[in-house]
């Protein structure tokens, strides 16, 4: 089996800026992404869950994958964003099968 190298992103956000970050991502030639709910967690502030969030202030988990200079684009982009709102990105190498897909 073949595989191939991609860069995967991941971004922790608060949801009134989830479509900013999807728009960002498009801009940037990532298309294909998933978004997923973040339930609870520890940050700098203690634990959360999301039975203690303001209403507005739910917590979203954007996964992407796509060739690196793409997520290099993305992540300065929403880098910016990020002076305004808070949020996280973490990236990594990632292997995958089918690169078409990305």
């Amino acid at each position: 089996m073949k595989t191939h190298t991609l860069r995967k992103v991941e971004i922790i956000i608060e949801a009134p800026i989830l479509r900013q970050v999807e728009a960002l991502l498009a801009a940037s030639g990532i298309h294909v992404f998933t978004v997923l709910e973040a339930r609870e967690g520890r940050g700098i502030a203690g634990r959360w869950n999301d039975a203690h969030m303001v209403d507005g202030m739910d917590q979203r988990m954007v996964v992407a994958v796509a060739p690196p200079e793409s997520v290099a684009q993305a992540a300065e982009a929403i880098a910016q964003l990020f002076e305004r709102y808070p949020g996280v990105m973490f990236f990594s190498d990632v292997e995958v099968i089918r690169p078409e897909r990305f």
